[in-house]
């Protein structure tokens, strides 16, 4: 038997075989309800008393009063008992259906914990015994089948999920302030699908060299498919690679801008696309850009991070031209995130008891600015760590082996 069993397992993994073993049991507790139901319980007493069923009108225990009957028949204590004598003729049935001490009796053996205070109106006893084991069956049933069919259709999707060469996770926050009010109305419309929607949406208005289009990644300057995509739910992603490393990593230490995940896409690139090298990373960085999340190539496990917390010096941080001439910064907008920011310059600048001014203004390169006496190899030293796009994990990782 152990045996069958580990060959069961290995062939269908854990939570199936649940659901296989469980078979038996619950057929077992089925078998029990519908015996309930048709009073079919039989046991060694309605043996005893088989040998009166045939000799109903002579049997001199039909003619007693029902008082003694009703006293002979307190003496049974177990229900298959009662139902075994109940069929013995229509007298004993029709006394024992009637008897209210005798089912009172059965239903606080059977359940002491349960004994209600009042019966409702035209309840009796006998009913109230039988909706109850009624009751009890259909709760076994749900317990012993629920959970394993659960774990099944869940081990299902798990194993019929096949993804395409790269993931990549979308977070939540992955667009401007003066866009967050729009999708927030299309969350409330559509709680599972917004995400899908604004992703594609943004990749179309990018400006992208690629843009997605019903599960087809499209070359944008010749309208020619060079891949396709699918978005997947994230739970059914933890689920399939719940071993894989890149799945814990994928929640460590989130960036407190953008967010949890919100769902995956999946996607590969055709064998020979018709699309420069170029045009590929390009592709590739603006997907990363918008999801701002982890990306993965199935294949080799390698993974990296669109969003990354990097140090910067004064210096870099606070210049026109730096962080990438303000382009990695993940917001360039006055709001939350570049205030983070200038509260932690100047939380530094106090500590270090240096004298300087931080401010953001509008501007097509880096908006953060520095006033300050100091010089350069002061700001040089002066370290902040800073939550940034990295455009490079994209290429890094679709270049892995």
């Amino acid at each position: 038997g152990t045996g069958i069993i580990q060959k069961i397992t290995d062939r269908l993994g854990i939570p199936l075989t649940i659901a296989v073993v469980s078979i038996p049991v619950v057929a077992a507790a089925f078998v029990v309800h519908s015996r309930w139901n048709s009073q079919e319980m039989k046991s060694e007493s309605q043996l005893m008393i088989h040998k009166f069923q045939n000799e109903e009108r002579d049997n001199e225990l039909t003619s007693m009063p029902d008082e003694i009957l009703v006293h002979i028949f307190g003496f049974l204590d177990r229900v298959e008992e009662v139902l075994a004598v109940s069929r013995v003729c229509h007298l004993f049935r029709e006394v024992i259906r009637s008897e209210e001490d005798l089912w009172k009796k059965l239903f606080v053996n059977q359940w002491p914990l349960d004994i209600p205070s009042a019966l409702s109106d035209n309840q009796t006893w006998r009913d109230f015994y039988f909706q109850t084991g009624e009751f009890v069956c259909l709760f076994l049933l749900m317990f012993l089948i629920v959970p394993p069919l659960m774990i099944a259709r869940e081990e299902k999707q798990r194993l019929s999920l096949v993804p395409y060469k790269f993931f990549l996770s979308i977070h939540e926050k992955n667009v401007s302030e003066e866009d967050a009010e729009k999708w927030e109305e299309e969350k409330e419309k559509s709680a599972s699908n917004w995400w899908k929607k604004r992703f594609v949406n943004n990749i179309l208005d990018s400006g992208l060299s690629i843009y997605l289009k019903n599960g087809k990644i499209i070359n944008r300057s010749n309208g020619i498919s060079v891949g396709r995509y699918r978005f997947v739910k994230d739970n059914e992603v933890r689920k399939k690679f719940s071993t894989e490393r890149w799945v814990s990593k994928s929640s460590e230490d989130p960036c407190p801008f953008t967010g949890s995940i919100v769902g995956w896409i999946s996607f590969e690139l055709d064998e020979n696309p018709k699309i420069s090298m170029n045009e590929i990373h390009e592709g590739m960085r603006g997907l990363c850009y918008e999801a701002r999340g982890l990306i993965v190539k199935i294949e080799s496990g390698y993974f990296g991070f669109s969003v990354i917390l990097k140090e910067f010096s004064f210096l870099e941080a606070f210049s026109k031209f730096g962080i990438n001439d303000g382009d990695a910064l993940l917001d360039g907008n006055q709001g939350e995130y570049l205030n983070s920011i200038l509260e932690e310059g100047s939380r530094i600048l106090t500590k270090k008891c240096k004298e300087a001014t931080l401010n953001s203004i509008v501007t097509t390169h880096n908006p953060l600015r520095i006033t300050t006496e100091m010089s350069e190899e002061e700001l040089e030293s002066l370290k902040i760590k800073i939550w940034i796009n990295d455009f490079s994990a994209a290429k890094r990782v679709y270049q892995s082996s």
